[in-house]
C-alpha cells in the first residue's frame, strides 16, 4: 500500500450478510492474522485472533453490514479527582495499536492476511479487507 493519506487509519473487515438476515459479533468466530510491515521492515502490528472478539462497529439500524477491526491496549493515568486520562500501550512503528496505525508522507506498507482458523457456517457473508481513516467514526 502507498500514497495513503496523512491521518490515523484503521485495518479491519467489511462484512456484509448476503442472504439479508442480521449479522452479530458472534456470527463469524474466524481467527484471522493481519500483519502490517512498513518499507524500513517495521513490524507496525501483527495481530492474530477470532473475530468474535474483535470490535464490531455497526451503523445506526443496519444489522446487516460492520466494520471488524482490533483496538490495542490501553492505561488509565489518574490525574486526579475521578479524571483520567487514557494512554495507548505496546504501539509498534508508525503509531501501530491494534489494527489501527499513521502512514507517514512517502511510506509504503505490505499487508499480510491470514485464514488460521476458518469458521464453516451456512450463511453467506461478502467480506473485504478495508482501510478506514480521517474522521470515520
Amino acid at each position: 500500500m502507498a500514497g495513503l493519506p496523512i491521518a490515523e487509519m484503521t485495518l479491519g473487515f467489511s462484512i456484509r450478510s448476503v442472504d439479508g438476515l442480521p449479522i452479530s459479533e458472534k456470527s463469524i468466530g474466524t481467527v484471522v492474522r493481519l500483519r502490517l510491515q512498513n518499507e524500513a521492515n517495521e513490524i507496525v502490528f501483527d495481530r492474530t485472533g477470532s473475530l468474535s472478539d474483535w470490535v464490531w462497529s455497526t451503523g445506526a439500524g443496519d444489522v446487516q453490514h460492520a466494520f471488524v477491526y482490533l483496538r490495542g491496549v490501553e492505561k488509565e493515568i489518574p490525574l486526579g479527582e475521578g479524571v483520567v486520562q487514557l494512554e495507548r500501550s505496546s504501539v509498534g512503528a508508525d503509531g501501530g495499536w491494534g489494527t489501527y496505525f499513521s502512514p507517514r508522507n512517502g511510506s509504503k506498507y505490505q499487508l499480510l492476511y491470514q485464514v488460521i482458523t476458518p469458521q464453516p457456517t451456512s450463511r453467506r457473508y461478502a467480506v473485504e479487507i478495508r482501510a478506514l481513516g480521517g474522521g470515520w467514526k
